[in-house]
């Protein structure tokens, strides 16, 4: 684990030790998401609609590479800047699935409020820790969900309360991941602890995506 400023570095310092031999770093993380991978291809599969179809696809190609970097450790902060890139197209992918789904273009209000979150997300990626710039996504992933509520369908607004829940549950792993990541593996030496919230993860990741192929 690497010992930074921030005591986080994707993907060094999620929670399950890297093996030291092998051609996997992180074995146990990489049999869960590719649970992962199989949920997203098959709704891939389903998807209705052009903008359906891109969204699922951005998503696939997050875990794609989520899953490459649990497999392969490339030194410095290149896979935290790619895979936080690639959050950032995935979020815009379900603004432009709403937009196209309800007809509705954000207001101008909205879109401002886009642009704060953004920048304070740009700030915490080059200057806070983790959880900070993990938080804004979030932020940005909830406001857009609740944004467009109303104007969307009974069984997406039946399953939104669900998906913020999984959500809130998944950053609270995260946050405990972080604080109490070299703690935990003290008193459990080796367990691989990121694996359980990459199982939780698969939480979110179903409800969303059964949602949202169908628009």
């Amino acid at each position: 684990m690497h010992e930074t400023k921030h005591d986080y570095l994707f993907p060094f310092d999620t929670c399950e030790p890297p093996q030291k031999t092998g051609m996997i770093a992180q074995p146990w993380s990489v049999l869960v998401n590719c649970f992962s991978l199989l949920i997203t291809c098959y709704f891939l599969s389903l998807a209705k609609h052009s903008y359906s179809f891109a969204l699922v696809l951005s998503i696939l190609l997050f875990q794609v590479f989520h899953q490459f970097s649990h497999i392969v450790h490339i030194e410095g902060k290149l896979q935290t800047y790619i895979i936080h890139s690639l959050a950032i197209i995935v979020n815009f992918f379900y603004v432009y699935a709403l937009y196209r789904f309800t007809k509705k273009f954000p207001e101008t209000w909205f879109l401002l409020y886009v642009a704060a979150i953004l920048a304070a997300d740009m700030y915490a990626l080059m200057y806070l820790p983790f959880i900070f710039y993990f938080f804004t996504q979030i932020l940005l992933l909830v406001s857009t969900f609740v944004y467009y509520n109303s104007m969307m369908p009974a069984y997406y607004q039946e399953t939104l309360p669900y998906i913020v829940a999984s959500i809130f549950v998944l950053f609270m792993l995260f946050l405990g991941e972080t604080t109490y990541c070299h703690s935990m593996l003290r008193i459990f030496p080796g367990f691989p602890f990121h694996a359980m919230t990459e199982i939780v993860g698969i939480i979110p990741l179903y409800l969303l995506l059964s949602v949202f192929y169908r628009l």
